[in-house]
């Protein structure tokens, strides 16, 4: 007998089986694959969601206060940084670059009014002052200061919220040649190009 004419026979489940077996862990590897890839596009997703985020600087030494506020802005989707007094917010402003500051007046190792003015020797970031202090002198000097914003307590979180919405848009808007200069904030204006204060109608400081 010839060798080389003797054929072995491949029984056809084998060959189905090896067929199958090689599908199977083709399958495998795509379905690992595009796993992967929607692993990675989760994770780009959440980078790009946290990059967009308005990350606000909250300088408050009081927890009774700062808690309940951060809870509330990290609800409307901001990403909220504490300090608990002047020297830390002023570290904290220069690290984290934050796009709105919320800064009490009274704090442990300092005024809030000079937090404020160090922001502004360097910096336009929006300033929303938070007090128990609504002297009509200290909302006027607040201002004039630089702030953008004064809230005086009692006041609600859901409130404030609103206020910090409402400043991070007028900080967003584009700067117009017809712009007035002039601020308002409740009773108070201020006609920036003037350097006049007038409070309900009656010339201020």
């Amino acid at each position: 007998m010839n060798i080389s004419n003797v054929r072995t026979a491949v029984p056809a489940t084998g060959l189905r089986s090896a067929k199958n077996r090689h599908l199977e862990v083709k399958n495998r590897h795509e379905a690992s694959r595009s796993g992967a890839r929607q692993a990675r596009g989760a994770q780009l997703g959440n980078i790009l969601i946290e990059m967009l985020r308005r990350r606000i600087l909250l300088i408050e030494d009081e927890e009774s206060i700062s808690e309940p506020l951060v809870a509330a802005l990290e609800r409307e989707g901001f990403d909220v940084v504490i300090a608990a007094t002047a020297a830390e917010g002023r570290e904290l402003f220069r690290s984290r670059g934050p796009d709105l500051v919320l800064l009490d007046v009274m704090l442990p190792d300092g005024d809030g009014k000079d937090v404020l003015r160090n922001i502004r020797s360097a910096s336009r970031t929006p300033v929303i002052m938070v007090t128990a202090r609504g002297e009509e002198l200290e909302r006027v000097l607040g201002l004039e200061l630089g702030a953008d914003d004064y809230v005086t307590e009692p006041f609600s979180a859901a409130e404030l919220a609103a206020r910090v919405r409402a400043v991070l848009r007028r900080a967003d808007a584009p700067a117009t040649d017809d712009d007035s200069g002039v601020l308002e904030v409740g009773e108070i204006r201020m006609e920036l190009d003037k350097h006049e204060v007038s409070c309900d109608g009656k010339a201020g400081i």
